[in-house]
């Protein structure tokens, strides 16, 4: 009698398993899962990230404007006939608006790419997660599939392992990835944006084209082309080039970290904590496939 104990409880384990997954994989089919991931989770998680990718976004799209007309004011002036004597003074101040440029509008990119790959992978975490539940089932209702050395066994179990992990990744590691990098973001660059933006409004405001295009022949034309040139001399040697050199330095900085670093640095660190833990169980390591 002893010796035929451990049958029905193994029998019993292996049907309890087939039941949880059959459970499981009918929550996720019907909308269940989903449900209770966004009551739990998923609802503040997806606000919150849209509320930070959406006012970083914006404040970079707000930045680009004076930038490009700061740029293009000192690019018309520097580049003008009427004022070629100036161009070498103010060419250093139109490299630092360049590099200001670029950096706000590459990472306005990513953010936006961000933003909208997170809207796309809403529905597509269900998908991944039915299909590792269904080969999994798979796994637990045929005997044969059970055995290490089979390798269609061995083929689903890291497949079902795989769409598992993706499912995870959609689920949990994108949107806590934002979230990591808003946390970041709000205890280290948020002050610095004071720093640099209003520097290129003051820019925009003093050398916009405005003036220009409002003057009416070419004598009054140039008359004004004089004027801003003047003016943008007099602002690079009362120390205007440092203080945009030190503006496009804290955006430099403020765009790399907020819109590249951070939340790759966070997703990034997020998948190599599911790899160390997740992928011996879920037999995805080398060792295990041996």
């Amino acid at each position: 009698m002893n010796n035929e104990a451990p049958e029905p409880a193994t029998g019993f384990r292996r049907y309890r398993t087939v039941v949880i997954l059959m459970l499981l994989l009918v929550g996720t089919v019907s909308g269940i899962f989903d449900a209770v991931y966004n009551r739990a989770y998923g609802n503040a998680a997806r606000s919150q990230n849209a509320t930070y990718l959406e006012d970083t976004t914006q404040k970079a799209a707000s930045l680009l404007v004076p930038i490009m007309v700061a740029k293009g004011s000192v690019d018309v002036i520097e580049g003008s006939e009427m004022v070629v004597e100036f161009g070498d003074i103010v060419q250093p101040l139109l490299d630092y608006l360049n590099v200001a440029w670029q950096v706000v509008l590459v990472a306005s990119i990513v953010l936006l790419s961000f933003k909208y790959f997170l809207e796309g992978t809403i529905g597509i975490g269900s998908v991944f997660l039915s299909a590792s539940l269904a080969m999994y089932l798979v796994l637990a209702l045929f005997h044969s599939f059970r055995n290490p050395h089979n390798p269609i066994a061995q083929t689903f179990k890291r497949m079902a392992g795989m769409m598992l992990l993706i499912a995870l990744l959609i689920y949990f590691v994108l949107p806590l990835s934002v979230q990591g990098a808003a946390w970041l973001s709000h205890h280290s660059t948020a002050k610095m944006t004071v720093e640099y933006e209003q520097t290129f409004h003051e820019l925009s405001a003093t050398f916009g084209t405005s003036d220009i295009e409002s003057a009416k022949g070419m004598k009054q034309k140039a008359e004004v082309f004089k004027s801003k040139a003047d003016e943008l001399i007099n602002y690079v040697e009362d120390g205007g080039l440092k203080k945009v050199g030190k503006g496009a330095v804290y955006v430099m900085v403020v765009y790399i970290l907020d819109g590249i670093v951070y939340p790759v640095l966070m997703m990034f660190f997020l998948i190599w904590l599911i790899r160390g833990t997740l992928y011996p169980s879920l037999g995805l390591s080398r060792e295990s496939g041996r």
